[in-house]
């Protein structure tokens, strides 16, 4: 009974605050801006040593009970760097100035499932982005507006398609035919970014008759769907040293998005922008311009002659590109947020409403959203965190990429010379194109291709303070999330078109369904113990993970539409599809985290445990140990203040692709007898290894953190060695094996690389506040071993266009191709550039805002097969130029195509520039201006800003960073008739009630 009586009193004890001093006095104050004697609301204000708190007003205005003695006052506010002040006994009042955190030297950043450390004494290189980073200036997705900001991730756009459509690579290539995308954990809940076909290639045919849908389809991908506005930061794990803590999924890195959550104190914030612009094609390809008859029937024949009929025979021009893509439509975004709060419960509240149309007719994308995230205080012991997010969006891409029917957009101008008149008739139908099997006119006009997309993501987390006292703490921290979107692809293609007409079975509709579902359940335990004397800390941290991941697709494809309805039941001709993936994994986590010596040194280990349905064995447990290591060396000169010397090891997985496991029989009508076999109706029959399993990464990571200059700069430098092995990767059965390709673990990759991180403020003064980022990464990465010959990639053109091939000793981004000094195929170039630079510029000078990120990319090749096809068609727009050939003179155009196949590097192209991404000008409203039309007005805000509005490269096709595969790890920069890149403007008011 005794026994009893004690739990019970210690369990009380544990429930009730922290036993609050005598109350003496109330210490009053207000917190301010250092630098503009702005008023701080929402500041954190705490007594060291005690639980006793409170939060500034929004008039920077505060009152906090404190005991008679002296004590000190902790004033803390995100974005700011934190303060100690001593108050002595009998003051009563104390003014608080706060600097701002440039740097962000005290932001918290994840180190584990529900651990994190201030970055000044992180031991990896983790990228971050702030929310104003994020929102500098509009962008469709959330990777559009990381392009240029994060050292070593390669982040480029399939196409200019709108809605998205961008690939992301960390830190180089990490796989060869395995997942290439990073792990995207939202809220803590791990979110999809498929790309998901919607099924042109049932026109296209882009990868031959036997798909409706492939890569080739420029789908978009599915973190378009996110709201920027909602976003609060962004921390991007670049290798395996700090991505270890997600195991098996994380060997392409974790992208970890924070949402913007309520405040306590004060008034509700409302927050409203208004945006209003245009995009425009950034660069035309351009096409021949014929000077007569007689140059046209010299190159096509006499028949097309008397098409140039105006006086003396000379050749109309029409723009027939700039007609197709030459649309500069208004775009229109509206958000809007709300966020406040109490001492106990918080929200915000948001909402998106994004269309914006594309430069090509019946293309664009629109987006509506609307987010609730509410936290809830029980008690002083429990934090409840709710997250929910609700998503309709629509792209509509068009036709464009490659095909091999001559009916996407491009596919069908290359060959179409200038003087072709592809208008619509007076009756308004238009006219058969007599060089290629479409008008891309009529195309662009009457072509439909929607994705419309619901999608709901939602998470709860519960922490559980259990024990909180000077020297222990204990917490429970458990979080479930789920990410479901369904995903209607429609094309109809009516009967009228050129193409439709032709192939004798007119009208075509492609139908796609797709429910995709994902779910995570996470426990973690976090238990701290600082001693009495406060010399170090120590953090143990255990944690157990659950996932699944439900994906159905269902396509049909119908042709012959009976009337011409776009309705797949009107179809006479049918093709049906259908795929299901379900996979179910768990994780185990532990972790230790030691900081001593005054907080200089940080000590970490850590391994992960996986399991996981996608490998041959369901039950096993793959292992992923982490350790890393920091200490902060101060200095009292003026110019560096610390070093921080880092070092870290840590392996992470990437597990085998669904279906990768086993062997799916395929169905056919044999005779009209029901039947199901291996290598039916053209499919490959393929097996995998009884132990296929994830491949590994292994990386070593070192580098310092310099803080310079009083704090008004920082240098960080990172070098690192990855090495991937147990490669997933496939090879040839003999026929009496029953099966063609077998998937297994083998092989060896490399990739090193360096990164280089800057941030300065040259000033920050009341009227002027300048802050200067700059970053700078190179890699390489070789082929070390392969337990396999040399082989091409499945995706890829073959050596006579120039293709990726896995060589042991080579690059893995190595492209070959026929040149006249091979005997058969050789090297001709390498997609991977020999760096990339990212450089911004953020200045305030009182009322007025200037900002802009420059982005240059040096070397690396892309092949341009569109400038190949025009050259085929003699269609360039640089054809006729003269050029001596040996003793003779022939047209460029006609030199360059007669080098096929003979030499492949002629299309290759560098992929070197320098582009202006984002700028943006904005002007603050003086603060009485918008009160005299608004008492509760906060800020108003006038801005114009742009995207992509500069490009300078020596590359001529549409834009150096296009590939014709999507989302690929080797087969990037392939340039075939993409949806052209084009700029945007905006102009924007922004205004705070």
């Amino acid at each position: 009974m005794r026994r009893l009586a004690v739990l019970v009193g210690f369990a009380c004890w544990c429930a009730v605050p922290g036993r609050a001093a005598a109350q003496g006095r109330i210490i009053t104050g207000h917190v301010t801006d250092a630098v503009t004697s702005a008023p701080l609301g929402r500041a954190q204000l705490s007594l060291k040593g005690s639980e006793t708190g409170a939060l500034s007003k929004d008039d920077g205005s505060f009152a906090i009970p404190a005991p008679a003695g002296d004590v000190t006052l902790v004033a803390h506010l995100i974005g700011y760097r934190r303060r100690e002040i001593t108050v002595a006994a009998g003051q009563d009042n104390v003014p608080i100035e706060l600097e701002r955190d440039v740097l962000r030297l005290e932001a918290v950043v994840v180190t584990g499932q529900a651990t994190g450390q201030e970055r000044r004494n992180l031991a990896n290189a983790v990228g971050t982005v702030s929310a104003d980073q994020v929102n500098q200036v509009p962008a469709q997705d959330v990777e559009q507006a990381l392009q240029g900001k994060i050292s070593g991730a390669d982040i480029e756009s399939n196409s200019g398609a709108p809605g998205g459509g961008i690939q992301v690579r960390m830190r180089g290539v990490t796989s060869i035919i395995g997942n290439s995308q990073p792990l995207f954990v939202l809220d803590g809940v791990v979110v999809s970014n498929d790309a998901i076909p919607g099924g042109t290639n049932a026109i296209t045919q882009a990868e031959g008759p036997q798909q409706i849908a492939t890569v080739e389809d420029n789908p978009a991908n599915r973190l378009a769907d996110l709201n920027p506005a909602d976003i609060e930061s962004i921390e991007v794990l670049k290798g395996a040293s700090a991505s270890a803590i997600y195991g098996s999924k994380a060997s392409n890195g974790v992208v970890i998005i924070k949402t913007k959550r309520g405040q306590a104190g004060g008034a509700p914030q409302f927050e409203l922008s208004q945006g209003v612009g245009f995009a425009e094609i950034s660069h035309e390809l351009g096409a021949r311009v014929f000077r007569d008859s007689v140059e046209v029937d010299s190159t096509y024949g006499a028949k097309f002659g008397p098409l140039c009929s105006l006086s003396g025979g000379r050749c109309p021009v029409y723009n027939q590109e700039d007609v197709v893509a030459g649309g500069r439509p208004i775009t229109a975004r509206t958000t809007g947020s709300i966020r406040g709060g109490s001492a106990t419960t918080r929200y915000y509240v948001s909402g998106l409403w994004d269309v914006e149309p594309g430069i090509i007719d019946n293309t664009g994308y629109s987006k509506h959203s609307i987010r609730v995230n509410v936290d809830q205080l029980i008690g002083s012991r429990v934090d409840l965190n709710f997250s929910t997010n609700l998503v309709h969006s629509n792209s509509r891409r068009g036709l464009t990429n490659n095909d091999n029917t001559g009916t996407s957009y491009y596919m069908s101008l290359f060959s179409t010379p200038s003087f072709v008149n592809l208008h619509p008739l007076p009756d308004g139908t238009y006219p058969n194109n007599p060089f290629a099997p479409s008008n891309p006119l009529q195309t662009s006009a009457l072509l439909r291709n929607e994705s419309p997309v619901w999608r709901f993501i939602g998470s709860a987390t519960m922490t559980v303070e259990a024990i909180k006292t000077a020297q222990h703490s204990l917490k429970f921290v458990g979080t479930a999330g789920s990410d479901f979107f369904n995903q209607k692809d429609n094309v109809f293609a009516p009967a009228e078109l050129q193409f439709e007409q032709a192939s004798g079975l007119p009208g075509q509709v492609i139908l796609s369904h797709t429910n995709n579902l994902n779910v995570n359940v996470s426990g973690n335990v976090v238990y701290g113990y600082t001693p009495g004397s406060g010399a170090f800390s120590a953090t143990t941290s255990l944690g157990v993970d659950y996932q699944k991941h439900d994906q159905d697709i269902s396509r049909t494809a119908a042709q012959n539409l009976v009337g011409d309805i776009g309705n797949i039941a009107q179809g006479t001709i049918f093709a049906i599809a259908a795929q299901q993936q379900r996979v179910r994994d768990m994780g185990l986590f532990a972790q230790e985290e030691f900081l001593g010596l005054s907080q200089r040194l940080l000590l970490t280990l850590g391994l992960r445990a996986d399991q996981s349905s996608a490998d041959a064995d369901p039950g096993k447990l793959f292992y992923y140990p982490k350790a890393a290591a920091s200490y902060r060396l101060v200095f009292a000169s003026p110019a560096v203040q610390e070093i921080k010397l880092r070092a870290a090891y840590g392996q992470s997985g990437n597990e085998p692709l669904y279906g990768q496991q086993f062997t799916e029989l395929a169905s056919a009508n044999l005779g009209g007898v029901p039947a199901a076999g291996l290598g039916l109706l053209g499919t490959v029959p393929t097996v995998a290894t009884p132990d296929l399993h994830p491949e590994r990464e292994r990386e070593i990571e070192g580098g310092l953190d310099a803080t310079l200059f009083g704090g008004r700069a920082s240098l960080s430098v990172t070098a690192y060695d990855k090495r991937i092995t147990d490669l997933l990767l496939q090879r040839s059965l003999p026929p009496s094996s029953g099966f063609q390709t077998e998937i297994f673990n083998g092989g060896v990759m490399r990739d090193r690389g360096l990164e280089v991180d800057l941030t300065a403020a040259p000033t920050q003064r009341a009227g002027l506040q300048w802050t200067v980022n700059a970053n700078f990464s190179v890699d390489r990465g070789k082929v070390l071993a392969l337990p396999v010959p040399n082989f091409f990639p499945p995706t890829g053109f073959g050596v006579d266009l120039g293709t990726n091939y896995i060589q042991v000793g080579a690059s893995s981004t190595q492209l070959v191709g026929n040149d006249t000094l091979c005997t058969s195929f050789c090297k001709v170039g390498d997609q991977n550039p020999n760096f990339r630079v990212g450089f911004s510029n953020d200045v305030q000078y009182k009322a007025a805002h200037l900002y802009f990120l420059l982005n240059w990319q040096s070397g690396g090749v892309a092949d341009n097969l569109t400038a190949w096809l025009y050259d085929l068609a003699a269609n360039s727009p640089d054809y006729a130029t003269p050029i001596k050939v040996d003793t003779t003179t022939m047209p460029l155009g006609a030199y360059r195509a007669s080098t096929f196949p003979r030499e492949t590097k002629i299309y290759l192209e560098s992929t070197t520039y320098l582009k202006l991404r984002e700028l943006t000008l904005s002007v603050d409203l003086p603060r009485s201006l918008v009160r005299r039309f608004w008492s509760g007005g906060r800020y108003a805000r006038v801005s114009v800003s742009g995207r992509n509005l500069l490009t300078l490269t020596p590359y001529k096709g549409a834009d150096p960073e296009v590939s014709n595969f999507g989302t690929q790890q080797i087969a990037r920069n392939f340039d075939v008739s993409p949806y052209p890149p084009s700029r945007s403007f905006w102009f924007s008011v922004n205004l705070g009630f």
